[in-house]
C-alpha cells in the first residue's frame, strides 16, 4: 500500500472513531465514547505523521503522538495544547488502558468534555493539514 493510502485510511478510521465516540456518548456508553475519542486522536496524529515524515512512530500514547508531532513540526499551539491540557490528555491515555483492563466509570459531562476537546485538536489538525481533511466532518 502507498504512504497516501495509508494516511487516507488513518484519516478514514480517525473520522470513523471519531463519529462512533459521540454515538456511544448518546448511548450511555460513556467509557466507550472516551476510547474512541483516544483512537481517533492517536490515527489522525499518525496520519499526519506519515504524511510529513513517511512514517509514525509505533506508540499508543496520545502525549508522546502530539510530542513526536510537534518535534517534527514545531507548532507551537500543539506543544500549548500539550502544557495546558496535561489533565485531558491524561484521562484519553487513561481510558485507553483502562478499556482494556481497567474499571473506571466516565459520567456524561465528563465524557462529553473529553469528546469535545478531541474534537477540536482534530479540527485544528485538519485545518493546518488540509490536504488530508475528509470533504464533511
Amino acid at each position: 500500500m502507498k504512504s497516501i493510502d495509508r494516511v487516507k485510511l488513518l484519516v478514514k478510521r480517525s473520522m470513523s472513531f471519531l463519529k462512533y465516540s459521540f454515538e456511544a456518548l448518546n448511548a450511555g456508553e460513556y467509557d466507550l465514547a472516551v476510547f474512541n475519542a483516544d483512537q481517533s486522536l492517536q490515527l489522525l496524529v499518525k496520519a499526519v505523521l506519515l504524511h510529513i515524515t513517511g512514517y509514525y512512530p509505533q506508540i499508543h500514547g496520545i502525549r508522546e503522538l502530539l510530542g513526536a508531532y510537534y518535534e517534527v513540526t514545531r507548532d507551537d499551539v500543539i506543544r500549548d495544547i500539550v502544557r495546558e491540557y496535561r489533565k485531558e490528555l491524561v484521562e484519553l491515555e487513561k481510558a485507553y488502558i483502562e478499556a482494556w483492563y481497567g474499571l473506571t466509570v466516565y459520567e456524561y459531562e465528563e465524557s462529553r468534555r473529553l469528546l469535545e476537546f478531541v474534537k477540536k485538536i482534530i479540527e485544528y489538525l485538519l485545518d493546518k493539514h488540509r490536504e488530508l481533511a475528509p470533504k464533511t466532518l
